[in-house]
């Protein structure tokens, strides 16, 4: 197969960033190396089978056939393309890759060159160009705030220079914007810090006292700016983020509703996954209520694009939890149809094949379809731990729900009880306690399974301590705080074949 790296290269960009590249290697003044039009045969022979490179269009005779047609093959003069090849689409990515301020960028570049070198005229066309522009902008991420105090001290700088008297006025912007400039960092990298404290459980308090009087200085001065508000609402929702309705919450949803499109799209990114993981967190501690306000947020989502990391493709922890949130709301055509839209824009797992086949089993189990769910199941296996407890729990809840039940169940459970236990130490304590109570409990319905189907005639006594048995494991399960599966425990502590008539 061709070189690694450069299919590496080419499988990491998405289906626009292609068809950009396509059009980039139409020049050869973008091309690498000595042999420019080899490298442009190479990668257009290779861009149509993005994302799929399958291995048997693409051996090395064959590319080597297409480059050097009737040559013997070498091996060296292949690897020396590839390589180029390789080099050209570095290049491409930081032509692309270019800020989209970078027009603005040169004109301030030129603007301090103007004004170093005394040149005022061809200054102020710079500056006033670069203003015009940052002024139509209507996302004003923290890139608009950065360059915007750059252009202020730029002109700050000419000012001084001509003796200017506006310049003590100049002074006063240039230092405000370095505020919102420096507060818009400062309460990102925060929030990006208190979020991490969150989900490690470390010590929040420094952290808020640390940011106080910033917080003070952005309300009294700076809420207008709604890139400010948003984090300022999303810092607040933080150190109440386990406690069950955190009233602030509601604050950043209104302050997104009202100036969400002001925000760039890559600022969203991160908002909205912060919010995915708060109400998902929020489940976890009690709030059945946020369950479906989270499927809703998913759809919100979708259709602004803010579940895709580049616009188009999906984190497999994203997609496992849109899914797992569709089916425990018994929204199993909605999963399905999800999953199979997203099944060739995976990232971030070890195999997206193995993983859209984990799903499809699941989603398979959700719809009562086990046979389905069994064979799909039977085909993989993943290094991941989260996805191997996962798989664990589904080979759990199939055994329950198939007639091999009591002859295999106890050692499906002691094989997720080991897995568990093997990888304590990586696993956040919710995490354990909630796979390791899954298991004690699954545990306990095995052996009134077992009980039920030995009692082939129940009389009073055994009948009523065995509702008793089942009243007791259902308030457990409904009690407990950290539970796996605990939707799926209460339909089955609750099925017909275990209640006594």
């Amino acid at each position: 197969m061709v070189n690694s790296k450069l299919l590496r290269l080419l499988n990491a960009l998405n289906s626009d960033e292609i068809k950009a590249l396509d059009k980039f290697i139409l020049s050869p003044l973008h091309l690498a190396g000595k042999r420019p039009l080899k490298v442009q045969l190479l990668l257009q022979y290779l861009i149509p089978y993005h994302p799929d490179f399958k291995e048997e269009e693409i051996t090395e005779e064959k590319l080597f056939n297409i480059l050097f047609p009737a040559e013997e093959f070498n091996k060296n003069k292949l690897d020396k393309v590839s390589s180029n090849a390789t080099k050209t689409v570095h290049n491409f990515i930081a032509f692309y890759a270019k800020s989209e301020f970078q027009e603005i960028e040169d004109l301030i570049t030129l603007a301090r060159f103007f004004q170093e070198r005394g040149l005022s005229k061809d200054y102020l066309s710079a500056y006033n160009k670069a203003t015009k522009m940052l002024e139509s902008i209507s996302q004003k991420g923290k890139e608009y705030y950065q360059l915007k105090f750059y252009l202020e001290q730029e002109h700050l700088e000419f000012q001084l220079k001509t003796n200017d008297k506006k310049s003590i006025h100049n002074l006063a912007d240039v230092i405000n914007r370095l505020d919102q400039y420096f507060f818009i960092h400062r309460l990102q990298f925060s929030y990006y810090l208190l979020t991490k404290s969150v989900s490690t459980k470390g010590e929040l308090k420094d952290h808020i006292q640390l940011l106080s009087p910033i917080r003070k200085a952005i309300e009294e001065n700076h809420l207008s700016i709604p890139l400010l508000e948003v984090y300022y609402h999303a810092y607040d929702v933080l150190p109440k983020a386990n406690q069950v309705g955190n009233g602030n919450f509601s604050k950043l949803q209104l302050a997104l509703k009202k100036s969400g499109h002001l925000i760039p799209h890559k600022e969203l990114l991160a908002i909205h996954n912060f919010m995915r993981n708060y109400l998902a967190n929020q489940y976890i501690h009690g709030d059945l209520s946020a369950l479906s306000k989270l499927f809703e947020l998913l759809k919100e989502q979708i259709l602004q694009k803010t579940i895709y990391y580049d616009g188009q493709r999906i984190f497999a922890s994203t997609l496992q939890n849109a899914i797992t949130v569709a089916l425990k709301l018994n929204e199993t055509d909605w999963a399905l149809e999800f999953l199979e839209k997203h099944k060739n824009k995976i990232q971030g797992a070890d195999s997206p094949e193995d993983l859209y086949r984990f799903h499809l089993a699941d989603i398979y189990f959700y719809k009562g379809e086990f046979e389905k769910a069994k064979q799909t199941l039977d085909k993989f296996h993943f290094r991941e731990l989260y996805y191997n407890l996962a798989v664990r729990r589904l080979e759990v809840k199939l055994h329950f729900e198939t007639s091999d039940v009591l002859e295999f169940l106890e050692s499906r459970l002691n094989a997720l009880k080991s897995l568990m236990f093997d990888h304590q130490k990586w696993l956040p304590k919710d995490k354990f306690e909630a796979n390791n109570n899954f298991v004690k409990i699954a545990y306990q319905l095995f052996r009134i399974m077992e009980e039920k189907e030995k009692l082939s005639f129940l009389k009073e006594k055994p009948a009523k301590a065995f509702s008793i048995k089942i009243s007791s494991l259902d308030t457990q399960i409904k009690e407990e705080k950290f539970l796996a599966e605990r939707e799926w425990l209460l339909r089955k502590i609750n099925t017909p074949e275990l209640q006594i008539v």
